[in-house]
């Protein structure tokens, strides 16, 4: 999910789903924001880490890994 945030009054509004992960690629575990903005996350049970762009919901690239968690 994304918000839009008001810093001045710490407000959040304008709930909406940015990204969606099929039931095939695992589900949504770990997350972290690298250096150019861009949104990594572990799927669990996935065999995975993907990484997206948070602005359009755009994967990027999926690394796939010899585990499943």
């Amino acid at each position: 999910m994304a918000y839009d945030y008001d810093k001045n009054t710490g407000s959040i509004s304008n709930k909406r789903t940015i990204i969606k992960i099929a039931k095939e690629d695992g589900f949504p575990d770990g997350m972290t924001i690298d250096s150019e903005g861009m949104l990594w996350i572990a799927n669990w049970d996935g065999w995975q880490v993907t990484r997206w762009n948070p602005a359009t919901g755009e994967k990027i690239v999926a690394i796939k890994l010899p585990v499943a968690k």
